[in-house]
Formats: structure tokens, C-alpha cells, sequence
């Protein structure tokens, strides 16, 4: 299993966080499991925020699967329809992660030794 550094918009790692959103949209995965996400909120914040674990990956083939996250209770998707679909327009998998325990804090990415914004995920080693 591997922990990850992923940039997410402000707007919705704030929702992580605050346990609005327990469902994190992809359009891939890592080759690695997933068991920890570390929250990179992207500019104009820039920081890292805190943590979350990773409970389930699913990869969907039918985004009409969509109403069936608005309906169920259980996903607290935190997006919007229109968001939804603009993000996986064209797209034939929907990936997404179904998010557990947070934990907030904050760091730079100087503080875990990346000296770059990422535009992707990142491996983070554990610490021992």
C-alpha cells in the first residue's frame, strides 16, 4: 500500500476536510494501492492541509453512475452534476476513491522534501 501527496482544488480539499466530501474523483490511479492521501491544496493556498485514508478504490465504466452518487446518502460526492461531467467529458472510466479518517494539519512541501508543485500524485515514503 502507498501513501500519496495529491493536489486538490482548495475548494475541495476544504470539503474533505471538513467531512462534506468521502468521495475523491480521478480520471486514473496510481499503479500502487492507495491506503493514505496527504491533501496538497492548490493555489492560492499552497499548502499541505492534512490527511486522509483511503478506504476503497472503485473504477466505474457508466458516469451515468452519477445519479446514483446524488441518491445515495452514503457518497457525499461534493461536486457538482456540471462539474462532474465537465471533468470526465470524453472520458469512459470514472476512478475514485472512497475517503475515511482525516486528519488536518499544515505544512509546506519544503516540510516533506518536495521542492515542486505537483500536477499529479506524488509516492510519499512512509515514515518509520
Amino acid at each position: 500500500m502507498a501513501t500519496i501527496l495529491l493536489p486538490i482544488k482548495p475548494k475541495y480539499a476544504t470539503k474533505i476536510l471538513n467531512g462534506e466530501k468521502n468521495i475523491e474523483f480521478r480520471k486514473s490511479f496510481p499503479k500502487e494501492d492507495v491506503d493514505k492521501i496527504v491533501i496538497y491544496a492548490t493555489a492560492p493556498i499552497s499548502r499541505i492541509i492534512g490527511e486522509v485514508e483511503v478506504i476503497e478504490e472503485h473504477t466505474e465504466k457508466n458516469i451515468s453512475l452519477l445519479s446514483y452518487y446524488l441518491l445515495n446518502k452514503a457518497f457525499k460526492i461534493g461536486i457538482t452534476e456540471d462539474e462532474f461531467n465537465k471533468y470526465y467529458k470524453n472520458k469512459s472510466f470514472v476512478y475514485y476513491y472512497k475517503l475515511g479518517e482525516v486528519t488536518k494539519y499544515d505544512k509546506s512541501l519544503k516540510d516533506i522534501g518536495i521542492n515542486y508543485a505537483p500536477q499529479n500524485f506524488v509516492y510519499l515514503k512512509e515514515e518509520k
